[in-house]
């Protein structure tokens, strides 16, 4: 894969990718405990969720099971973010599927990605490695892709 040129580097700001594991009876304990990996975030159906403020703003709707690269890794370059997790979540395969089937949970990669120049082709795009790992966990994709202000301290 190419490295990222320095100038489409400068617009980019803050990316991570998240892998979601969720379905209406998940047991993310399960998850876990299977899987080996800690998770970043889960949540089991029927659990209260708290809005920014600290109060409760009603209960969780579904259970989840979440890994994400935020903070794991240093780099603007989304097939990194995937990478690290598919790394981490290819060698258990097997039972991610078998989880997916138990449970009829939904499997997905949420991806966050800022720039500060948004123009036709300049979007994160996804190496043919990446997608190929994301097919073999039967992952959909979603990506929040959010224009920011450039930085001026250059």
């Amino acid at each position: 894969m190419e490295q990222l040129s320095e100038l489409h580097n400068s617009h980019i700001g803050r990316v991570a990718v998240a892998f979601y594991l969720s379905s209406s009876d998940l047991d993310p304990e399960r998850v876990t405990l299977g899987i080996g990996v800690d998770p970043t975030s889960t949540s089991k159906k029927g659990e209260d969720v708290f809005s920014l403020k600290g109060e409760v703003g009603g209960q969780q709707k579904e259970g989840f099971w979440c890994l994400s690269s935020k903070g794991l890794i240093d780099s603007k370059d989304v097939n990194d973010h995937f990478g690290q997790l598919l790394e981490a979540l290819l060698p258990h395969r097997n039972l991610i599927l078998q989880l997916i089937d138990e449970f009829d949970a939904e499997s997905f990669f949420d991806v966050l990605w800022e720039s500060s120049y948004l123009y036709a082709g300049t979007g994160p795009v996804l190496s043919v490695k990446c997608i190929e790992g994301i097919s073999r966990l039967r992952g959909a994709v979603g990506f929040d892709i959010y224009q920011i202000e450039p930085n001026t301290s250059d």
